[in-house]
């Protein structure tokens, strides 16, 4: 996760010419570990071979949704739950699944099984049939497939996709003293939301809350969705967005 935070600096940075003080930083999920990262980088000085001689250093605000501050060193907490296994096996390991079958197994680790059956309201575009949120997904997902495959960018290839994210999240690490120096250095400049998902299947409840914990008072506000699972940003969005 760090080497990608370093990408994303660099991105913003060099090829996007913003500074971190234009940016409204959104994450969620593995890209909240990532913005950890960066912002934890900025702290201790890491991207200053990035950034612009004075440049104005922090973030204009932090969502850090669904998300943890460290992997396998945080046990128990930064184990990898159940959910992210059977999503894997379920995605991956049942042969002949099509890419609409493969996109709705993976729908069910990150949203809650009410929630996908509920209608959308949106329709089938050639049927005028009602949608669920599930239907609705799989077709966008589905959609940015073909697209991809359309545009000459090469599919994913899903075990090794897993595997690499799992590698990542598993030796991501905020830990407690980078932590510590980044609520430091933050000194009220950025105002960080915290949210949390009681129900979440892929990152722990718990370490959620352990997050939320270590950084103390730099957080501005938690929004803790106790029965919402992985994908609050669809199953919540009015709150999240409020």
């Amino acid at each position: 996760t760090a080497m990608l935070a370093r990408d994303a600096m660099e991105l913003l940075c060099r090829e996007l010419r913003w500074r971190p003080c234009e940016v409204h930083l959104f994450a969620i999920s593995m890209g909240g570990m990532f913005a950890l990262e960066m912002m934890a980088g900025l702290a201790e000085g890491a991207f200053a071979d990035i950034l612009e001689p004075d440049c104005e250093t922090w973030f204009l605000c932090a969502a850090l949704m669904v998300t943890q501050s460290a992997g396998w060193r945080q046990s128990p907490h930064g184990f990898l739950p159940l959910g992210f296994f059977t999503s894997f096996a379920h995605t991956n390991l049942v042969p002949g699944l099509s890419a609409k079958a493969k996109v709705y197994r993976s729908l069910e680790q990150a949203f809650s099984k009410e929630w996908l059956r509920a209608d959308s309201g949106s329709r089938h575009p050639k049927t005028g049939a009602a949608l669920t949120n599930g239907q609705a997904i799989v077709r966008r997902g589905v959609k940015q497939h073909y697209a991809k495959v359309d545009e000459g960018i090469p599919p994913d290839n899903g075990v090794a996709s897993y595997l690499a994210q799992g590698l990542a999240v598993a030796t991501h690490n905020v830990g407690p003293a980078r932590l510590r120096n980044l609520v430091r250095h933050l000194e009220g400049l950025c105002p960080i939301l915290v949210v949390c998902a009681g129900q979440d299947q892929l990152v722990r409840y718990s370490s959620q809350h352990l997050l939320v914990a270590s950084l103390g008072a730099a957080v501005s506000e938690v929004l803790d969705l106790a029965d919402s699972s992985h994908g609050v940003t669809d199953e919540r969005c009015d709150e999240v967005n409020a």
